[in-house]
């Protein structure tokens, strides 16, 4: 390699060294690096900008911004710093999430090392929601479900709020008040398909600085009222002979609904309801002698006391022999 070569090629090492290794501190001028918004409210929109300046004499290039705390998001702008110009770092807290108490540190990365950077606020919460995210649980297909979260609004009237679901599980939306407090009921769409199901609640608080709050709904919707098994299946019987079977229905979906009624779309098969020991039901159904022969195929029908969906329906199905 000739000595010019050389004489370049460490030129440029020490010039990549010294900018690896620069001091944030001389190369940018911040007007500060601390706020604290001071007393404020869940409801105020938190945002601010942190402002500074190039004084060095090379470009500054920024790569990330990292925040101690989830509810803070931060972004940085320009992504390279021309000499002799001015940066900005904008920071919005999101309001649902914020705790009563924050104190969060963000860390700029830079080509010329790490800016630290901290935000402070004593946030009174005016919103307040128990819980925050409304578990459904196991709810049965085709059943209307009402599941009650308890908000508080202060400085808010009632009349202001107003509810709508955003996805297609969630029908109705209901505020009523109790108290000073406020309770937010929710129905589940009959159609909602089997498994866990995932939509969001859009409350309107009527406030410019604060329009919207969003509450996650989640659940699992399992089988109506399930029955195992799923057909009443008599198989090949005798005509001239008794003969009877029976399906269950799982226990725990049949709780805080009452059977008013049963029947049957064929008239040789007499259906009946059994319970044992208060807790697990059985539908029976009971050919007598004289059923006509061949291949049949009905229903029987149990009539309960609900709205939505008023009867359970078990598929029946057999031969009669001679």
């Amino acid at each position: 390699m000739s000595q010019f070569k050389k004489i370049t090629l460490t030129i440029c090492l020490l010039t990549s060294i010294f900018r690896v290794s620069g001091n944030s501190d001389n190369d940018l001028l911040w007007e500060h690096k601390d706020f604290n918004f001071g007393k404020v409210t869940n409801i105020e929109l938190l945002e601010h900008t942190f402002r500074f300046s190039n004084v060095s004499q090379s470009n500054i290039i920024f790569d990330t911004i990292l925040c101690s705390c989830p509810y803070v998001h931060a972004f940085v702008t320009p992504d390279t710093l021309l000499p002799g110009h001015r940066g900005k770092v904008f920071v919005t807290l999101i309001n649902s999430t914020i705790p009563e108490e924050v104190s969060c540190s963000l860390n700029l990365s830079a080509d010329i090392g790490s800016i630290p950077l901290s935000i402070q606020a004593d946030v009174e919460h005016i919103l307040k929601i128990s819980p925050p995210i409304i578990n459904a649980g196991k709810v049965n297909r085709g059943d209307t479900v009402t599941i009650v979260t308890v908000f508080e609004w202060h400085k808010i009237k009632k009349d202001q709020l107003q509810c709508t679901a955003a996805g297609q599980h969630v029908q109705g939306v209901k505020i009523d008040q109790i108290g000073d407090k406020y309770a937010l009921s929710i129905s589940l769409s009959p159609q909602t398909e089997t498994g866990t199901f995932y939509d969001t609640i859009n409350i309107s608080t009527g406030i410019p600085s604060y329009p919207f709050h969003f509450i996650p709904v989640y659940g699992e919707v399992v089988k109506y009222l399930s029955i195992s098994p799923d057909v009443m299946n008599f198989r090949k019987i005798k005509q001239n002979t008794r003969h009877f079977n029976s399906v269950n229905l799982e226990r725990k979906r049949t709780k805080g609904y009452t059977i008013t009624k049963l029947s049957s779309s064929l008239n040789f098969i007499i259906p009946s309801i059994t319970r044992y020991k208060k807790k697990d039901w059985t539908i029976n159904g009971t050919i007598y002698p004289g059923a006509p022969l061949g291949n049949f195929s009905g229903t029987i029908f149990l009539y309960i006391d609900n709205k939505e969906k008023p009867d359970i329906q078990v598929p029946v199905k057999g031969r009669i022999i001679p």
